[in-house]
């Protein structure tokens, strides 16, 4: 079959249109592996194969800044003329406005997203979903101008949900502005966005001048008009671009976003920070200066040089972690080391008790060793390793480890003792599942006094009245893989209570688990649709 898309009013070719060959009980969004999706040339004609146009399939007809046309291809086909069919789009409703700062300048270059009604499970996933034949499915972006306005055009259906975002920019804490959703169109839209401040420590041997890059940074305050803020070190690695939090190869930034001012940034603000690392002496009162995020990202970092406080010439250790989950390498690991010291020995400097972040390669060894002082030390997995957060068990071995310093070189292995947990679910009816609710509880306590996290949401286990349960928080390195239907969780071994839940679907019956060391287990959870209210 031969088709062409156009405008409704006008009659003429819609270039780009897209039409999405989808299954009939799709709902209201498809796996894109499940569906054939063709684009129109610029005179809005495209040709379907055969396969395209099965009985049981629907045609999704879409285009920027028109409303979504879904049609049977058997009554399509039968009102063309000819050998071509026709398709007419017809423009939808808009939404525009501008992205501003709290003091009202605009903000260019913010990615504006609309949701439409099942935007929280579409939620803009299009390199997995594409829209099914249900209605509100889409997903409206835009891109502000030099003066911060921006327009979504082609909605079908309301309420839509909207939001903005840039590198650099963080949400405006308004509660209603955490999530903004619109009922009818409107050319007044006013999101805001608080631009994130942010400053660099760059840290440095005092005599050779190379990168340090075990160390930590405590910031003690912010001075000025400023909120938020933050510390991390080489446990807390994260991206340039975002500055939630950054680190990169001996280098760490600070971020805060500027309070709600009538006329604008003018005053200045200021950190001061504490930076310490081991072997080193400590930096207190190293002061930052907080500039606005520009387009190029981070300003340049302060150098903090640390003065060497060994006597001797360090050892070298080198580690290796091996994953008892076969399947899984292992990008990093964190190592904790602590100095034993002898009972009688003399007062000297303090015992040595750090965590560092060791780069693994693809056998599990360490690319660079550990620089230590010459002494007997105790070594196992810390918490935050690869894909997983939880602390080991206070039963988990410490290898012992002799370091005779003057360059001398030693070695450790270290077991990183992990099961692999593989969820499933779907639809008894066979269609996408896009996004769902996933809880899963350790139902093994650990000994009192020992917090575990857990997957899959950096679910952290609490004691309270020898009952446990999950709290959840950010998903930061909790997961292997996810996607629409799918994830892959990378938890302790124990025993675990598997649960989903989804709006408008009965929820399955939980299973419970047992995932030894090293052992990879899949769970499948059906989902079955809620009967209409009144049956």
């Amino acid at each position: 079959p031969r088709v062409r898309v156009v405008d409704g009013g006008r009659g003429t070719g819609v270039g780009g249109a897209r039409l999405c060959v989808v299954p009939a009980d799709a709902g209201h969004a498809v796996r894109a592996g499940d569906a054939v999706v063709l684009t129109a040339d610029e005179q809005g004609g495209l040709a379907v194969a055969r396969k395209g146009w099965a009985k049981d399939r629907i045609w999704i007809v879409s285009a920027p800044g028109y409303r979504t046309v879904s049609t049977a291809p058997a009554v399509l086909l039968g009102g063309a003329v000819g050998e071509v069919a026709t398709v007419a789009l017809w423009p939808g409703a808009r939404v525009s406005g501008r992205v501003v700062t709290p003091w009202g300048a605009g903000v260019a270059g913010a990615e504006v997203v609309g949701y439409g009604r099942h935007g929280a499970d579409f939620d803009g996933s299009e390199a997995h979903l594409v829209p099914g034949p249900g209605r509100g499915a889409q997903v409206f972006r835009a891109r502000t101008d030099a003066m911060g306005a921006f327009e979504l055009a082609g909605i079908e259906e309301f309420p839509v949900r909207v939001a903005a975002s840039k590198p650099g920019h963080a949400w405006k804490t308004d509660p209603e502005q955490e999530a903004l959703f619109v009922g009818a169109e409107t050319d007044d839209l006013r999101l805001v966005l608080r631009p994130r401040l942010g400053a660099g420590i760059r840290v440095v041997d005092g005599e050779t001048g190379e990168l340090v890059r075990d160390f930590e940074v405590r910031t003690e305050g912010l001075v000025g008009p400023a909120t938020g803020g933050g510390e991390a070190s080489e446990m807390r690695p994260g991206s340039v671009s975002d500055l939630g939090f950054a680190w990169r190869a001996g280098q760490w930034w600070v971020t805060a976003c500027y309070a709600d001012q009538a006329t604008g940034p003018t005053d200045p603000v200021s950190a001061v920070a504490r930076v310490r690392a081991p072997g080193y002496g400590e930096v207190a009162g190293v002061r930052l200066a907080l500039a606005v995020l520009g387009p190029e990202g981070a300003p340049e970092p302060v150098t903090v040089a640390l003065a060497p406080a060994r006597a001797e010439p360090p050892g070298r250790l080198w580690v290796r972690v091996v994953s008892t989950v076969a399947e899984v390498r292992l990008p990093w690991a964190n190592v904790r080391v602590v100095e034993e010291v002898e009972p009688d020995a003399e007062e000297g400097a303090a015992p040595l008790d750090w965590t560092f972040r060791v780069e693994l390669d693809a056998q599990g060894r360490a690319r660079r060793p550990i620089a230590l002082r010459a002494g007997t030390y105790r070594v196992r997995v810390a918490p935050g390793t690869g894909w997983a957060t939880w602390a080991p068990p206070s039963a988990e071995p410490w290898a012992p480890v002799r370091v005779w310093g003057h360059g001398a070189e030693g070695e450790v292995t270290l077991a990183y003792r992990a099961a692999l947990l593989r969820v499933v679910v779907t639809q008894t009816s066979g269609g996408p599942v896009g996004l769902f609710n996933l809880m899963v509880h350790d139902v093994t306590p650990p000994e009192r006094g020992v917090q575990r996290v857990v997957a899959p949401l950096v679910a952290v286990l609490f004691e309270e009245e020898e009952r446990w349960w999950l709290g959840y928080g950010h998903p930061y390195r909790a997961h292997l893989r996810m996607e629409p239907g799918a994830m892959d969780l990378l938890v302790a071994p124990g025993r675990y209570h598997v649960k989903v839940t989804k709006t408008g679907f009965r929820d399955p019956v939980a299973q419970t688990v047992d995932l030894a060391e090293g052992e990879v287990v899949s769970v499948a959870l059906g989902l079955a649709p809620k009967a209409p209210a009144g049956r």
